[in-house]
């Protein structure tokens, strides 16, 4: 039952596993700081510590292959030559993701785990961060939960001055000065230096970010709304499946991180094309 289940989801799961922390306001702290254009910049981390500047390199001459919910691809050079892409690897590399542990030995490959649990006798364990769960199931939960907070994050304005990132343009304003630099304004872990130009960022990717949803689908019929597939399938005798961009499952919480981890790329990547 262990094996059966990691293969259901090890797809979405194994992914470089680096926790971004979260950057609080110090003497001016305020829970947020509303920019002049009146977008809001939440108190918190910059949502990655894996930033990339904004047009550090020319954008694709074509158009970047169709990226799906799994956040960090196994492309032979981590970006397929897209410097979009690039840009997008770089911030995903740094986000929370899972790993598997037996005994003293942890991986980031759910067949090695699987493999050495089988072989040792020893419990499979999975870790997100700095937690270890006894089943896959209550670690996706918290991956997606973790997962959800940083696109949150990654969403808003954040000001990153002297190696860190501030919630708080004041903080960052002080980092700047003691460091003799200054200020730049991070959205989606791409940094800009003018201020107007991440203003439009967090606009645009606001509106990317709506646009995503999920739908459900049972036989070859396709709804919007859960409630009528579930009725649809129980006339049917079928499964309803879960559809997040392009990509079905059977299971409402592989679904839920799917969906959470379409909106950290698209959050980037739209960042990242500006």
């Amino acid at each position: 039952m262990m094996r059966r289940s990691i293969g259901t989801f090890s797809t979405v799961l194994a992914v470089v596993l680096a926790v971004g922390a979260a950057q609080a306001c110090d003497k001016h702290g305020k829970a947020a700081a509303k920019t002049g254009d009146g977008v809001v910049a939440k108190k918190g981390g910059c949502g990655s510590h894996g930033a990339t500047t904004a047009g550090d390199q020319a954008p694709c001459s074509k158009k970047c292959a169709k990226k799906t919910a799994t956040l960090v691809k196994d492309d032979a050079d981590g970006h397929g030559g897209c410097p979009v892409e690039k840009k997008v690897q770089t911030v995903l590399a740094s986000l929370p993701s899972m790993k598997y542990r037996v005994g003293d030995d942890t991986t980031c490959c759910s067949k090695s785990a699987s493999e050495m649990a089988e072989k040792t006798g020893k419990p499979l364990q999975y870790v997100v961060g700095d937690q270890t769960y006894g089943s896959e199931e209550e670690a996706m939960a918290a991956l997606t939960k973790s997962l959800e907070k940083e696109a949150e994050s990654m969403a808003s304005m954040q000001f990153a001055a002297g190696g860190k990132c501030y919630g708080c343009p004041m903080s960052a304003k002080d980092a700047a000065k003691k460091a003799g630099g200054k200020v730049v304004y991070r959205v989606g872990g791409v940094d800009f230096e003018d201020k107007a130009k991440a203003e439009s960022a967090v606009k645009l990717v606001s509106e990317k970010v709506a646009s995503l949803k999920m739908s459900y689908k049972v036989g070859d019929s396709s709804f919007c709304c859960d409630k009528m597939a579930g009725s649809a399938a129980k006339k049917a005798g079928k499964k309803m499946l879960y559809v997040v961009d392009g990509e079905e499952t059977p299971c409402a919480k592989t679904a839920q991180l799917k969906l959470v981890q379409a909106k950290i790329r698209t959050i980037i990547e739209t960042a990242a094309s500006l």
